[in-house]
């Protein structure tokens, strides 16, 4: 089988935000505190997160961790052993501000680079960030967060805005059966594709995601938000890939069974931080793809369909 590097490619352009200096978004008073980096945090152009509040819409929830490393000038400290980061912690956000422990400062006069992930647990600071492996049935958290910024501070501003984007992929399977298919049940979505990863999380501007092998991947989350256009909708967090092969199995009429093959000509693309909707028509002897649509996963509407998280 091939292999194929992805790379997170912002689907967005970065915020530029200008937000008010008030003082419930400072984090609390510290020794010396005129370099302590306060972190702003968003995804894509509004503040989102994996947390679903309404039809594909997120936020960060109070409780929510991220790590944060950062290093200066040309260092390459992830290349020592131990790892000897400039700043190395854990932000919380606490429902109003994010507060940082231990404090992180900026090194004036030279760039400052940061790389920062959600969840905390999905790296070790301490372990090669070039080569993180990622088990995507095993994780605590599949939606994993990805963020870097580098700058140099400028006098009076120690804020750093970062950017997050979802490092793996949003995937939508939405099934039309025909008209011989009556009273459908106990539907199950096989996916011949990638479980597993290698990712390099500081790797110029984009961390890239390796994907290793290739398994049967069970797609049966029932959507909260099917269209009605669809008789069934499965989805899932994937590892950004491409595949071309999936299994559908179901119940029908009075105790029948099916098992369809689907094969794609050629691969099917799917993308870092994307959104993706297959929409299939299930007929007697094949089934058949009738649309593909690929939109930023921030973005709430998608062509085709409303298959939303």
């Amino acid at each position: 089988m091939k292999f194929r590097q992805y790379i997170i490619l912002p689907a967005l352009s970065l915020l530029a935000v200008a937000t008010s200096c008030e003082q419930q978004e400072m984090p609390p008073a510290a020794e010396n505190d005129g370099d302590v980096v306060e972190i702003i945090a968003n995804i894509g152009e509004v503040d989102t997160r994996v947390a679903q509040v309404s039809d594909n819409v997120f936020s960060f929830e109070r409780g929510d961790a991220i790590h944060v490393v950062g290093w200066y000038g040309d260092d390459k400290p992830w290349t020592d052993t131990p790892v000897k980061w400039w700043n190395d912690a854990t932000s919380t956000y606490n429902g109003t501000r994010w507060v940082t422990d231990p404090y992180m400062r900026w090194q004036n006069g030279v760039t400052n680079h940061f790389v920062a992930w959600y969840p905390t647990t999905f790296a070790d600071s301490g372990s090669d960030l070039t080569a993180v492996e990622f088990d995507l049935l095993t994780a605590p958290v599949r939606d994993v967060l990805w963020a870097r910024k580098s700058q140099v501070r400028e006098d009076g501003n120690n804020r750093l805005q970062l950017s997050f984007y979802h490092m793996m992929s949003r995937l939508d399977v939405c099934l039309k059966f025909k008209g011989q298919y009556q009273d459908v049940t106990d539907v199950v979505v096989l996916a011949s594709m990638s479980k597993s990863a290698t990712v390099n999380l500081v790797s110029y501007s984009e961390p890239y995601v390796f994907p290793i092998g290739k398994t049967s991947v069970t797609l049966t989350e029932k959507t909260a938000y099917a269209s009605a256009d669809y008789d069934y909708s499965t989805r899932d967090i994937v590892i950004p890939q491409d595949f071309s092969e999936l299994h559908i199995s179901f119940k029908y009429g009075n105790g029948q069974t099916a098992d369809l093959p689907y094969k794609h000509n050629g691969d099917i693309d799917i993308f870092p931080n994307c959104h993706h909707n297959l929409i299939l028509t299930v007929g007697t002897d094949r089934v058949t793809l009738d649309e593909v649509t690929v939109i930023p996963w921030d973005v709430r509407e998608i062509e085709g369909g409303e298959a939303e998280e």
